[in-house]
Formats: structure tokens, C-alpha cells, sequence
């Protein structure tokens, strides 16, 4: 076993490797400072972003609980725990991690535009709308909530409300590609 006091020396040779878009070895490093210490939350965070950056989601999602199971306020690993949720399907698991997020940080902007995502996902757009709007009610000139917003929108029929959520978020961003395309979906269904 590798003795505990080496542990950080692990995980910073792990953050040094990263630096360098040398993952295979910086996971190895990783796993080293885990090894010296299995409850060390920010080697398992650290792995668990190596793993997410090298499209290995499901070691990933384990290493992101792992972290959050040893320290329960992780809010950084709670936020990517939903996030890899999400790309494997698992929305349910998703909004579970986002409310976590939430319960320790109400004004987070980003999570709760990614729990409307999550929860339009699941069928729950009137939920997922609520979500938009406090994530724009806290940053005005998210443009990608306010595409979002008009997802939903779309999804609960409601689609003079979506043509005005896209238009906002291309006066935000008059080079967002999906809210140009959203917008020209809804103005072919109002005719």
C-alpha cells in the first residue's frame, strides 16, 4: 500500500499531468493518492473529471459519487454527478444531484437551467420552465436558459411564448446556432 502521507503528492502529480492533456497518466496518479487514501473527496473529483474528460462516463459517474458519499457538500461533484447523469440517460438521477446542488446553493444559475433540461427531459415541462426562469430571473443574459425556456415551452404548446424565449436568447447571442434553428421550427408551426 502506498503510505497516506503521499496521498496529496499523488493528486497533485494527477492535476500536473492533466495540465499537460496527459490523462492516462494523470488518472494513474489519481488512483495512486485514492489508494494512499480512499476517503481523499478530491482525488475521487479529480479522477472523476479525467474519466469525464476522456468519455469514460460511467467510471466517471462512480468516482463522482464516491466524492459526494465522503463529503456530502461537494458542491462541484454534486453539479457534475447530474451532469454525467444526464449524457447516460439517467434524468431521475440527474434532478436528484441538481437539487442537491440547490439546497446548497439557491442562486446557481447554471444547475438550474441544467435541472429545466433534466426535468424537460422527463416529460416535466411546466417544472422545467420554472427552472428557466429563476435561472434568468439570477442572470438576465443567459442566453442558453432562455433557449431552454422555449424548449419547454414548445413542449407544453405554448409557442408564441417560445418564438418571443428564442428571440431573446439570439439578442443575447446572435450566433446561438440552436436558438436560430428553434426559432425557425416554431415560425413554420405558427405558419
Amino acid at each position: 500500500a502506498i503510505d497516506p502521507k503521499f496521498a496529496d503528492a499523488w493528486n497533485n502529480m494527477g492535476n500536473a499531468l492533466a495540465s499537460l492533456d496527459r490523462h492516462d497518466e494523470a488518472i494513474g496518479a489519481f488512483r495512486r493518492a485514492i489508494e494512499a487514501r480512499p476517503d481523499y473527496a478530491q482525488a475521487h473529483y479529480n479522477l472523476a473529471s479525467m474519466l469525464w474528460d476522456s468519455k469514460r462516463y460511467a467510471e466517471a459517474m462512480a468516482s463522482y459519487e464516491r466524492a459526494v458519499a465522503i463529503k456530502p457538500d461537494y458542491l462541484e461533484a454534486w453539479v457534475n454527478l447530474g451532469n454525467v447523469y444526464m449524457v447516460e440517460k439517467r434524468s431521475a438521477e440527474a434532478v436528484a444531484s441538481y437539487r442537491r446542488v440547490l439546497a446548497l446553493d439557491p442562486e446557481h444559475a447554471i444547475v438550474l437551467n441544467n435541472l429545466g433540461n433534466a426535468l424537460n427531459e422527463r416529460g416535466q415541462a411546466t417544472e422545467a420552465v420554472a427552472s428557466f426562469e429563476h435561472a434568468v430571473a439570477i442572470d438576465p443574459k443567459f442566453a442558453d436558459a432562455w433557449n431552454n425556456m422555449g424548449n419547454a415551452l414548445v413542449k407544453l404548446d405554448r409557442l408564441q411564448e417560445a418564438k418571443a424565449r428564442y428571440e431573446r436568447a439570439l439578442e443575447l447571442a446572435p450566433a446561438h446556432h440552436e436558438a436560430h434553428n428553434n426559432l425557425g421550427n416554431v415560425l413554420s408551426r405558427l405558419g
